[in-house]
């Protein structure tokens, strides 16, 4: 079930870092504006420039606005290079539209490319990943079986290297040599 949902979301991600790979370049041309009168007074998301921006207002006395949409031409929308390099967070206070109270108006723009990269990041390395453990690891390793270490050799091929001083304690465990010239000791 938790891989299940796990799958899904990096394929979700994966598909979300797409498009937004592919409106990077025709948000240069052409900009797409959406209004909603959620969360607060009203949302308004734009893509444009290499960017998108969201601003919402908390404006209690604000007119609820309609749901809209609408497309906008290059050169309609000021254009500013730098909403589409850096991230931008802005927090202002407004009058409010009727009475003396105030409103808050919050601003945020982020690069398209920042977005698709962290959409892609996730689904893009685990992919990689899976791809190199089906593969395996490289080439098989085998080592060469002598006379005296066959024992030694066959039971750690494949294994973890050991540091010198333990290959030797295992060879000597293993023939009976104290590791010094190749002595055998006496068994008794």
């Amino acid at each position: 079930m938790f891989g299940r949902a796990l799958s899904a979301l990096r394929i979700l991600l994966a598909g979300v870092g797409i498009v937004v790979l592919v409106l990077l370049p025709l948000s240069f041309a052409i900009g797409l504006t959406v209004m909603l009168p959620w969360p607060y007074a009203y949302s308004i998301t734009t893509v444009y420039g290499g960017g998108v921006s969201a601003t919402t207002r908390d404006d209690a006395t604000f007119p609820r606005l309609p749901v809209r949409a609408e497309f906008l031409r290059a050169g309609t929308h000021p254009q500013d290079i730098s909403r589409s390099l850096v991230p931008r967070h802005h927090r202002s206070m407004l009058p409010a539209q009727t009475g003396g109270g105030i409103a808050w108006q919050t601003d945020v723009s982020v690069p398209l490319w920042l977005l698709a990269a962290v959409c892609l990041a996730w689904p893009v390395t685990s992919f990689i990943v899976a791809r190199r453990r089906r593969r395996g690891r490289g080439f098989e390793v085998q080592a060469e079986v002598s006379d005296q270490k066959s024992e030694v050799s066959r039971s750690t091929a494949g294994s973890t290297p050991l540091p010198p001083g333990e290959v030797a304690a295992q060879v000597a465990a293993a023939t009976g040599a104290d590791g010094e010239g190749g002595h055998q000791h006496a068994s008794g």
